[in-house]
Parts: C-alpha cells; sequence; structure tokens
C-alpha cells in the first residue's frame, strides 16, 4: 500500500510538473502577445498624433462623431475630446453644411438606387470653423464603413487642410484677371 501511495505521489508530481510548464508556456505567450498590442499601440498613437490629417469617424444614423484624431488640434485648435462632441452645424460654416447635407443625402440615395460600392468614396471642399473664431478650409475626402450585412452604419473621414493651396489659387485667378484686365485696356 505505500508502493502505491508512493505511486500515487509520483504521478501527481509528474502531472503537476507538466501543468506547470504548461501554465508557464501560457504565461510566456500571453506576455509575448500583451508586449506585441504594446508595441502596436505605441505605433498606432504615435501616426496619429503625427499626422496632419485629421480621421474621423461618424455614426451615420446619428451623424454624431465616434472619433477625431489629435491633429485636429494643430488644424482647428480645438481638442480632440471638445470637437469628438460637437454637431456638424457647430463646426462648418452654413454654405459647408448646407453642401455636406446635400451631399450625404445623394450619397445615401444613390446607395439605396444602385446598391452598395464599397469603392464609393467622395470629396469635398468645406469652411470648417477654429477654436480662435477663424474659418480654414479643407478637403474631406469620406466613405462608408458597412455592417456584416454590407449597410453602411458609420462615415469613415480623412481632413486635409487646404488653406495653402487655396490660397495659391486665388492669387493666380486674380493674377490671370489682372492680366486679362490690361490685355483689355490695350486693346
Amino acid at each position: 500500500s505505500n508502493t502505491m501511495m508512493f505511486q500515487n505521489i509520483a504521478n501527481l508530481k509528474d502531472r503537476l510538473e507538466s501543468k506547470t510548464r504548461e501554465l508557464q508556456h501560457e504565461i510566456e505567450e500571453r506576455e509575448e502577445t500583451r508586449r506585441a498590442l504594446q508595441s502596436r499601440e505605441r505605433q498606432y498613437r504615435l501616426l496619429a498624433e503625427n499626422m496632419m490629417d485629421i480621421v474621423w469617424t461618424m455614426d451615420l444614423e446619428t451623424q454624431r462623431f465616434i472619433y477625431i484624431s489629435p491633429s485636429v488640434r494643430q488644424i482647428l485648435g480645438f481638442p480632440p475630446e471638445e470637437q469628438v462632441k460637437k454637431r456638424l452645424d457647430q463646426m462648418l460654416t452654413p454654405e459647408s453644411l448646407e453642401r455636406v447635407s446635400r451631399l450625404l443625402k445623394n450619397v445615401v440615395q444613390n446607395e439605396r438606387e444602385f446598391g452598395p460600392d464599397p469603392g464609393r468614396s467622395v470629396t469635398v471642399e468645406v469652411e470648417q470653423f477654429c477654436r480662435d473664431g477663424s474659418t480654414t478650409w479643407t478637403e474631406v475626402t469620406a466613405n462608408f464603413l458597412r455592417n456584416e450585412l454590407g449597410r453602411p452604419v458609420q462615415i469613415l473621414g480623412v481632413t486635409r487642410d487646404i488653406t495653402e493651396r487655396r490660397r495659391r489659387l486665388e492669387a493666380h485667378q486674380a493674377t490671370l484677371a489682372a492680366e486679362k484686365a490690361n490685355r483689355a485696356k490695350s486693346e
């Protein structure tokens, strides 16, 4: 009976050592996964914090923002946690709000009439309010994020500051107009 007891103890010891090795392996795997996730998170944070374009998502039904990247601070002066709470009419000039509303209505209508087009994106220039009370021109490129059924549920957008591009364009147009006026005078 002592032999039997020693055998049981030896078996338990072997099973315990085996389970300990399994647990140790599992702990090492989890630690490796945790380190990989932390590294990926650091990379994404680095991207989000240093990107000049504003990346955002919006709920299609409520038209409320879900996420706005930190670069909104550089372009518009607002912290992302403040900007994400705003409605579109608090962010866009009335003319731009009208343009965006019309565009969104058309895109949703096209979606209903012609079916889903996962590659469809739209680009529109809008004037947005800045924290200091001024406005800035931006170019917004957006497309739908879809649920499992392929239905649009969110909008994913990228907003880029185009103030400088518009300034150059306006200066070029003014130069052309001045040249045209000079030619008209000399004729």
